[in-house]
């Protein structure tokens, strides 16, 4: 095949159905690991130094969740506020 048959082949698989809805669907089973991923990508975003000021929109329940995130910031040279 050439490449733009294989580009026609691509542009049909996705936009034969124009109409299909990603839903986000909450499973509580798997929060811990929502919470483990949350905080490896804020670590990432502080250890790669793509910006100087991060703000981080959640809600933490409990301090203790809230303490990972400022800790690790405070460790890294960031001002930690946070904002009740």
């Amino acid at each position: 095949m050439n490449l733009f048959c294989d580009y026609v082949a691509l542009c049909f698989i996705f936009f034969t159905n124009p109409f299909q809805v990603m839903e986000y669907e909450y499973d509580s089973a798997l929060e811990p690991s929502y919470k483990i991923s949350f905080l490896k990508s804020f670590k990432r975003q502080i250890d790669d130094c793509y910006f100087n000021f991060i703000i981080v929109d959640a809600i933490f329940d409990k301090t203790e969740y809230m303490d990972e995130f400022w800790s690790y910031a405070k460790s890294k040279g960031f001002q930690a506020s946070a904002i009740i």
